[in-house]
């Protein structure tokens, strides 16, 4: 059901929001107003009620409970929209509220009868009503005394309206009070009254407080005001006060006054006069406020303006206005100088700009004049004679009203030579930024909390992160270090005690795998305070000189072992051959004496294990002498694989892999089976519980293989790979120790790959090592190829052990001395001995009956076997050597040794074998080759 609405609804819902009486309480007197309404109209219910935009409210009722019903059924509606008194006789009866839910339902009203509540015409807020249950009329007279009713109503709302505008008048000027009040507290001003007739003065309590008066003890007046004033003011302020009735507009004055305390204030008076009819002034009224700080501030701003005129000049800086209505432009006395002309218009400075920077100059004066937009630029400037100078200029608009602007100010820089450092600075930088490019080292930069800022270079393939990654993490973090440690606490306190450092190294763990390592060095830097600015240093990646310095060591050491292992077999090779020899002689004596043969056999059979184990040794020490000769190593290998499927188990698959057209390999064949079976034997014990034993042989590039002494020279290569256990860094590491092994006590002697190392590294060549603990080990022997090698002569053969001769015998061990002396007797020789290089050379001198020179290669006294060869050959060309040795020494190679056909004998030697050395040494010689020609 729709309601209607006045055309005013918008003022009349204002008027209810002014009367504030649709919130709170009743209005006082309408409740009495609708109670005797009831009476007189002998009606059930009376109320008044206003109209809000969606609801009915009852505001003011006698007989009813209800506070009010929605717009769409409220008989009110009508009434508000009418100008007179509204009747519905009988409202089932009533087209229009026939249906309505007050009339069929509760209450089940029958008559209604209101007038509206009008403020003024046509502006009805609410209406007085009478409601009954049951049908009734109402006569004129009835009519008139209900208009009454709401007149009465209508004078309340007024009423109620004065009310409430007088209130708001009070509590506005009583915030106006409290705010005057609160301003006198907080800043120095009071306000004073001076009436003229009565000569009387008041005062706020702000005067009290600016003349440093008590208001308890001093009354207001004039007298006691001009007491206040400065004797240097006095004068003057008498003057105004007496001519203050004639001020015919607002006047001020300032003046000095002086408090009861001493302290002297300058205060500013503003204030009015007031005037009656026929122009008469009747008082004076206003403000006080005091301007000692003010004042005191303007003449600092002057000392300041002043000292700004003088910096200026100082500084060479250039003071510029513009009037932009003319156009006229004046500089500072330096600016004539600087520009090299006087003042003019603005267009004469701007033509002198360089071309290529007037555009510039010309949008930013553009845009500030337009739109006053301050501006900063710098350009290039030519003065009248030429020369051209560097200008940074700094403007803005500057206004008397925002409509009116009226000059562009600003000041303006020589910058010339800044622009020269300039320039020379970015040549440095760029010639900085090309040698770091090119440098090998990478530059860094930290702030004060040791967190890198800024890189030069790109370290990423030593950091393993993105150079991005690393700006604003530490060092120590980016290392991942154990701060604790006693080196990187030591590190850490140089940061923090701001000492320099230098190679400082960086263990960096690589995303790739492995370790990188990377000396950094650093110095700090500060700022202009002292105060610590930050780091800068470089970094350069050391893991390639770590890696050679770690192979070195190794190296070094191996080297160390090996010449101590060497010498100790050298010394018990001296004693084998002894016990060896010896324990032949026994055999052969205790023929017919099977006891003593036993025991001659066994101290033979230890001898010879003894002289086995040496051999190792000497095989590690790269001290044994070798045999090399070119070997099919498609051969080799399927001979020692017979031996290796007899020895491996069932448990182990073994495969051989031979490349087509592989060359001969040129080394010593008993030491390179060995060397396969102690590698194949290895393997099989890294694989306990089975596995694939694979024996590979190919040719070797050199532009594929690293560290090959010779880049031309040819190898071979021959790898065995197992898929066993592998083996760890620190395993590995150790590898060719001898000694060193993984294998339980007893399983192993430790001398197996020593053995290995050594071959190879005596034949030339060298061992590679490939291993990864739980996927297996490859071991590849690199030797040289036979096709690149001078071969030796074919040794002599002989089928009887006996000859005759005499031999000189030099030998500096008395006891093997003796013991060879004896076994050459054993073969029909005589020997002549001698216990070093001088002793030898004088019996070769004085018997020429010698017919070979068989001498021990490491002597004392400075004369080595083969420096006595050499003397020996001076006096008897013709002479025959053979050499022997525990191993052979490096002297015997520098002087056209092994592997050139000079004969040695290993100690310890049969007898068998000493007498073919002698019988092949002394068929090489001269007289036995012109013997067997002839």
């Amino acid at each position: 059901m729709s309601f209607p609405i006045p055309q005013n609804e918008a003022e009349r819902l204002k008027a209810l929001r002014d009367l504030k009486i649709l919130d709170g309480n009743c209005v006082p007197g309408f409740d009495a107003l609708c109670e005797i309404a009831r009476d007189h109209f002998r009606v059930p219910i009376a109320f008044v009620h206003f109209i809000d935009s969606d609801d009915q409210v009852l505001k003011d009722r006698c007989g009813i409970g209800a506070s009010g019903t929605p717009c769409d059924i409220a008989f009110c509606n009508h009434t508000i929209i009418s100008d007179d008194v509204f009747v519905v006789e009988d409202a089932l009866k009533d087209s229009r509220f026939g249906e309505n839910p007050l009339v069929i339902g509760e209450p089940h009203i029958r008559f209604y009868a209101s007038v509206p509540l009008s403020l003024q015409p046509g502006l009805r807020v609410g209406s007085l009503c009478l409601v009954d249950y049951r049908p009734r009329p109402l006569n004129s007279d009835q009519r008139t005394t209900l208009r009454h009713f709401a007149a009465l109503a209508v004078d309340t709302l007024r009423h109620r309206k004065t009310a409430l505008v007088v209130k708001a008048q009070q509590i506005e000027l009583g915030c106006q009070r409290s705010a005057l009040s609160q301003t006198e507290g907080i800043a120095p001003i009071g306000h004073w009254e001076w009436e003229f007739e009565s000569d009387r003065v008041r005062w706020s309590d702000g005067i009290y407080r600016l003349l440093g008066l008590d208001p308890e003890r001093t009354e207001p007046s004039l007298e006691r005001f001009l007491e206040a004033v400065h004797p240097q003011d006095l004068p003057t302020v008498k003057a105004f006060c007496t001519a203050t009735r004639e001020q015919k507009r607002p006047f001020d004055i300032k003046y000095k006054i002086r408090r009861p305390d001493g302290e002297i204030r300058t205060l500013l008076s503003r204030g009015e006069v007031l005037k009656e009819d026929q122009d008469r002034p009747v008082c004076a009224a206003g403000i006080v406020h005091d301007v000692t700080e003010h004042d005191a501030a303007a003449a600092v701003l002057r000392a300041n303006e002043a000292r700004w005129r003088l910096a200026l000049e100082a500084g060479r800086m250039i003071a510029f206005d513009i009037d932009l209505k003319t156009g006229l432009t004046t500089l500072s006395d330096h600016g004539h100088e600087a520009t090299g002309i006087q003042s003019g218009h603005f267009t004469d400075f701007v033509n002198l700009v360089h071309p290529e920077d007037r555009s510039v100059v010309e949008d930013a004066l553009e845009l500030a004049m337009r739109d006053g937009t301050p501006y900063q630029i710098e350009f290039r400037f030519f003065r009248p004679d030429g020369e051209m100078r560097w200008f940074s200029q700094a403007g803005r608009l500057t206004t008397a009203e925002p409509e009116a602007p009226q000059r562009l100010a600003g000041v303006c820089f020589d910058i010339s030579q800044r622009k020269e450092l300039e320039t020379s600075l970015r040549e440095k930088k760029a010639q900085f930024r090309d040698f770091a490019e090119v440098s090998s080292d990478w530059l860094w930069e930290m702030d004060e909390e040791f967190r890198f800022t800024r890189l030069i270079g790109d370290p990423e393939n030593v950091l393993g992160i993105p150079t991005s990654a690393v700006i604003g993490r530490t060092r120590w973090e980016v290392a991942g270090a154990d701060v604790s440690s006693p080196r990187w606490a030591q590190h850490i306190g140089d940061h923090k005690a701001h000492r320099p450092y230098r190679n400082f190294e960086y263990e960096l763990p690589h995303e790739a795998g492995g370790v990188r390592h990377a000396l950094v060095s650093g110095r700090p830097f500060f700022y202009g305070n002292g105060r610590l600015a930050g780091y800068r240093g470089t970094m350069s990646d050391n893991t390639a000189t770590k890696v050679m310095e770690e192979q070195l060591r190794q190296a070094q050491k191996m080297e160390a072992v090996g010449q101590l292992t060497g010498g100790i077999a050298h010394d018990f090779n001296n004693l084998l051959t002894i016990i060896l020899g010896n324990s032949e002689l026994l055999v052969e004596a205790a023929q017919h004496h099977p006891e003593l043969r036993g025991l001659a056999l066994t101290v033979q059979n230890a001898a010879e294990r003894g002289a086995n184990l040496t051999q190792h040794l000497l095989a590690f020490g790269r001290r044994q002498t070798l045999l090399p000769e070119p070997v099919d190593l498609a051969e080799a290998i399927a001979h020692v694989s017979g031996l290796l499927r007899r020895t491996l188990g069932g448990h182990i698959t073994l495969r051989i892999k031979v490349d087509p057209g592989v060359r001969r390999a040129y080394v010593d064949r008993t030491q390179l089976e060995t060397a396969l079976v102690n590698l194949a034997l290895n393997a099989r014990d890294a694989m306990p519980n089975g596995g694939l034993l694979t024996i590979r042989a190919s040719d070797a590039r050199a532009s594929d293989e690293r560290s090959l002494a010779e880049p031309n020279e040819a190898f071979v290569r021959i790898s065995v790979i197992d898929s066993g256990i592998g083996m760890s860094q620190q395993v590995l590491s150790r590898a060719f120790e001898p000694f060193f092994t993984t294998k339980p006590v007893g399983k192993g002697s430790g001398l197996g790959l020593s053995m290995v190392y050594g071959f190879a590294q005596q034949s030339g060549g060298r061992v590679d090592v490939d291993s990864v603990l739980g996927k297996g080990t490859s071991i590849s022997l690199l030797l040289p190829c036979a096709d690149s090698v001078a071969l030796a002569p074919e040794k002599p053969s002989s089928t009887t052990l006996n000859g005759q001769g005499r031999i000189l015998v030099v030998e500096d061990e008395p006891d093997v001395r003796s013991f060879v002396a004896t076994q050459l007797a054993s073969l029909g020789y005589e020997s002549v001995t001698a216990g070093d290089g001088n002793e030898a050379l004088d019996r070769l001198q004085a018997d020429p009956a010698i017919s070979l020179l068989f001498t021990d290669l490491v002597m004392p006294n400075g004369i080595s076997g083969v420096a006595l060869a050499n003397r020996a050959a001076a006096l008897r060309p013709d002479l025959p050597v053979l050499y022997t040795s525990g191993y052979a020494d490096d002297v015997l190679p520098a002087h056209g040794g092994v592997g050139l056909g000079v004969p040695v004998l290993c100690k310890p030697y049969r007898r068998s074998e000493l007498a073919l050395a002698i019988q092949a040494a002394l068929s090489r010689s001269p007289a036995a080759q012109r013997q067997n020609g002839a």
